[in-house]
């Protein structure tokens, strides 16, 4: 016989239930074809299905019988109650019921019969194999409320009354802790559970990271130059000496353009080359600007579009001075001003952003298989 669910209860295990000790000693496997409540898409009724769980027998010291069942969806604590109230139903649609004055009428949302499949333990000489109960059941707040009928309409007639309450996973390990195997799942859990967490707060480190990427540390240089429209491309702008005072500096350069308010065409481009130049050394970089400002008119009226920055990240070599030189092209000749900045930054946010990104994707594959395990 083969257990539905993950975790691998078995005969004569002992745990804990609600500071209770009990023992398992039985087991029975119920099969159930039942009708079940729908509401979607503005109708509402009952459906046909078909179930199967096991429901393993838990006894106290003083004999007393609480039922674990489990199915694909997870675990229930049963135990047998005694009503207020004992409705007798011809079960159909649209049908409420309660077991307590203080309860308020409550929509049934499955009914039907359940037949015994397997059995092993202490499970009953009336528990034969193929033995059935009919049962309906409502729900009020978290608990699930049942009513078992078993030979309905004859002279034997039992009628059975429990309630359900869910109870997790992890807690059922818990409950049953004392048992080797049972330890060993609920130490893997409580790996699974400190790595989610541990993900978690690297996500969040790295959220922060990307965020203060976009911070400047310090701004190096700024410095504004004014392009005539008459400008050839073959004249050098110079852009001032700036210092770098660390070796293994990551800095940002960024060079944005500001087109004159009045201009020739609708359409208006500006290239600009920045050449970064170590002193003493030739060019180590270069930045190029591709600049536009486009207007137009369509049916929703007038509409503008433009481009104005460029940036890159250096990482410089080593301590030293550096100057640019800038290249300007225009389409039409339109003239503007050119303002360039030297920012010193903290770290790329494309490389935070990477790291946050597969964090997160970490962090939320193990919560859901710890969800998925625990639950």
């Amino acid at each position: 016989m083969r257990n539905i669910t993950y975790i691998p209860l078995k005969l004569g295990i002992v745990g804990t239930i609600n500071n209770t000790v009990y023992t398992i000693v039985g087991r029975v496997r119920w099969a159930s074809e039942y009708k079940e409540f729908y509401e979607e898409d503005g109708k509402k009724g009952y459906k046909s299905a078909t179930w199967t769980y096991d429901e393993w027998i838990l006894k106290d010291n003083d004999g007393n019988t609480i039922y674990l069942c489990e199915d694909k969806e997870g675990f229930v604590v049963s135990r047998e109650i005694k009503p207020e109230l004992k409705p007798r139903l011809q079960l159909h649609q649209n049908q409420f019921a309660t077991f307590f004055k203080s309860h308020p009428n409550s929509r049934i949302y499955e009914y039907g019969t359940s037949r015994i499949w397997e059995r092993e333990g202490e499970v009953g000489e009336d528990n034969l194999i193929n033995k059935s109960k009919q049962f309906f059941q409502y729900q009020y707040k978290d608990v699930i409320y049942v009513n078992e009928v078993i030979k309905p309409g004859s002279k034997e007639e039992i009628k059975e009354y429990y309630e359900e309450k869910k109870i997790s996973r992890k807690s059922v390990l818990n409950a049953f802790k004392n048992d080797p195997v049972m330890s060993n799942l609920l130490q893997q859990l409580g790996t699974l559970s400190w790595a989610t967490a541990a993900f978690g707060l690297a996500t969040l480190i790295f959220f922060g990271m990307f965020i203060f990427s976009f911070a400047t540390k310090k701004t190096i240089l700024s410095h504004s130059v004014y392009i005539p429209a008459d400008i050839s491309p073959d004249s050098a702008l110079s852009i001032p000496t700036w210092q770098i005072d660390k070796s293994n500096q990551l800095y940002l350069l960024e060079m944005n353009y500001s087109f004159p308010s009045s201009l020739p065409s609708n359409l208006n481009e500006v290239f600009v080359n920045a050449y970064v130049y170590e002193e003493g050394q030739g060019i180590v970089s270069e930045l190029v600007g591709d600049y536009y400002y486009e207007s137009g008119y369509d049916s929703d009226g007038a509409w503008t579009e433009s481009q104005t920055s460029a940036h890159q990240f250096v990482r410089s070599d080593k301590k030293s001075k550096y100057f640019a030189e800038l290249y300007v092209e225009q389409q039409p000749r339109v003239g503007g001003t050119v303002n360039f900045y030297v920012k010193e930054r903290w770290f790329p946010w494309y490389y935070t952003l990477t790291a946050f990104l597969t964090a997160l994707s970490i962090t939320l594959i193990l919560a859901l298989i710890y969800w998925q395990r625990s639950s």
